[in-house]
């Protein structure tokens, strides 16, 4: 009994390995985009109007006083 359970449990750890994939590479590589000299610009700050900032520091002050402390 012992010898059919090995043999099957082989025979399903022999499966799984020859019919893994060849290449783990699953990603096509960029052509001609390097990460490591590429520079990425971040957009220029907006500075907030009147009233974004007191809604924004409404949102704040919200926070704060129901954050227990």
């Amino acid at each position: 009994m012992k010898k059919i359970i090995y043999l099957g449990f082989s025979l399903c750890v022999a499966m799984a390995v020859f019919t893994s994939c060849d290449n783990s590479d699953e990603v096509v590589p960029l052509e001609g985009f390097n990460v490591s000299t590429s520079n990425y610009r971040r957009p220029d700050p907006t500075l907030l109007n009147d009233q974004e900032q007191e809604e924004i520091d409404a949102i704040r002050d919200e926070y704060f006083n129901n954050v227990p402390q």
